[in-house]
């Protein structure tokens, strides 16, 4: 015994040197918080993160940025860019990103900005210009960077702003089409959902920022997509510019939820495959990684299967099995307002009847809106035949009801393009049935005339290819009854 351990001590030094060596020679994966006082104030949840990795094996990683890490619950790597009170608009328009980055040199970046935008009432075009120079400060910095951008954390009204609620729920449905956008094969862009399942007042300590149990939320958020990246696949919720679609994604918590417009590309169906018919009127495929709430996997919306399993005590749809739930139109946009509950709807909103569904646009506007504790699809659709410069007769639009509280409604309108060729300077009218009383828009520029909305194309999404389409989104006010307006395309032009 004493001459094995005589053995064993003569060649410790040298296993541990080989072992160090080893290590040494295994680069670590830098990883960026980027953010405000939620990341770093102390931002307990790159704690939590950092544990989970390291204890489930995750040892090559290297959390990185220009301020230290700050007292959380135990020790850990807590070099961040979680700067408090910071805006993304002034980050960006300041030029403040590249010499962190310079000095850091991150492969990785886990983005969760916004909040102090919504409070401070910048617009989310704004915010999503402002989120655009920064990916580009990152891909200066390394043209081969990874992006995980944040659906950001609820804000409770009573403890920000008052309107700061709804204005989070608009920068989030915003952020899946713009990351669509912008998103390359070289440097991806992946939306993490972390406002699904979030309590802006039971997981905060101000209705603003996160406490323990919600630095354990977020960081398990980031978890799940961060080490899919580690393990060399790609993320369920990456968001692909080559992807046929321009997406919108709307999450749901308890005190609040909202509906995707429009979902391209989806086979969620198939024997033996699940589906949700949401309120009746559109097949959305069920996501596998949230039970609940609204999520944004594989390119396209899902919904949880609990939360459309809930709305059955206000319409016909729920879950659907088998082969009723398959849904497979190629550009399918969301369906009209009929509250049919076939499954057969997934190729009936297709080109070949958008023509026909600009007779019956007028008077599906007309029909009211659901109750406002849940949110409803209803939605109007109609090809362009008349009016404006150049319109095509293959382009098409449709309206989609998010959400509503109170007065205020969010809408999601989107334009496909049914035809050969590409598009360009698109425009839409959108007719309602009272004066329009708007309090904000994204993903496109707004001009008000009476009872008349029209909305030009924004210059990221000014293009849209055949087969594809663009999302934008709206907030007003209503006075004695909701109306979803009817649309119609006034200009397209083919290029």
């Amino acid at each position: 015994m004493r001459n094995i351990i005589h053995h064993i001590l003569k060649f410790l030094p040298i296993l541990i040197a080989a072992l160090c060596f080893a290590h040494s020679t295994q680069a670590q994966v830098r990883i960026m918080p980027l953010g405000d006082s939620i990341t770093g104030s102390p931002g307990c949840w790159r704690a939590y993160l950092w544990k989970d990795l390291i204890d489930n094996g995750y040892t090559d990683i290297d959390f990185v940025g220009s301020l230290p890490g700050q007292g959380c619950a135990f020790p850990y790597d807590g070099e961040n860019e979680g700067h408090g009170g910071i805006l993304a608009t002034n980050m960006a328009n300041a030029g403040q990103l590249s010499p962190w980055l310079e000095q850091t040199n991150p492969e990785i970046v886990l983005m969760h900005l916004g909040t102090n935008d919504v409070w401070s009432g910048r617009a989310t075009g704004l915010i999503l210009d402002a989120f655009t120079t920064l990916v580009g400060e990152m891909r200066a910095n390394n043209p081969s960077m990874t992006i995980l951008a944040a659906q950001i954390i609820p804000m409770d009204p009573e403890g920000s702003c008052a309107e700061c609620d709804q204005r989070v729920i608009a920068l989030n449905a915003a952020i899946p089409a713009w990351a669509e956008n912008l998103s390359t094969a070289v440097s991806p862009i992946y939306v993490v959902d972390q406002w699904s399942g979030y309590d802006a007042v039971a997981d905060t300590y101000d209705g603003v920022h996160p406490n323990a149990a919600g630095d354990q939320k977020i960081a398990a958020k980031w978890y799940s997509q961060l080490t899919t990246l580690l393990n060399g696949g790609s993320s369920s919720t990456s968001s692909s510019s080559s992807s046929s679609s321009s997406s919108s994604s709307t999450t749901s918590s308890s005190s609040s939820s909202s509906s995707s417009s429009s979902s391209s590309s989806s086979s969620s169906g198939g024997s033996g495959q699940c589906s949700c018919n949401w309120f009746g009127s559109q097949i959305v495929p069920l996501c596998q990684n949230n039970d609940s709430g609204w999520g944004y996997e594989n390119s396209q919306s899902c919904i949880g299967r609990t939360t459309c399993e809930n709305q059955g005590q206000y319409s016909s749809g729920g879950v659907e099995c088998g082969s009723n739930s398959s849904s497979s139109s190629s550009s399918s946009s969301s369906s009209s307002s009929s509250s049919s509950s076939s499954s057969s709807s997934s190729s009936s909103s297709s080109s070949s009847s958008s023509s026909s569904s600009s007779s019956s646009s007028s008077s599906s506007s007309s029909s009211s809106s659901s109750s406002s504790s849940s949110s409803s699809s209803s939605s109007s659709s109609s090809s362009s035949s008349s009016g404006g410069s150049n319109p095509i007769d293959t382009v098409s639009c449709s309206v989609n009801l998010a959400n509503q509280w109170n007065t205020g409604y969010q809408l999601e309108i989107t334009v496909s393009n049914n035809d050969d060729n590409r598009v360009r300077n698109w425009e839409v009218e959108l007719i309602f049935n009272s004066p329009a009383i708007l309090r904000g828009s994204w993903n496109a520029d707004l001009s008000a005339s009476g009872s008349s909305v029209f909305a030009s194309s924004a210059g990221w999404n000014d293009e849209i290819r055949p087969g594809q389409s663009a999302s934008f989104g709206l907030q007003g006010d209503y006075q004695d009854e909701l109306m979803v307006p009817a649309c119609r395309v006034v200009q397209a032009e083919p290029f």
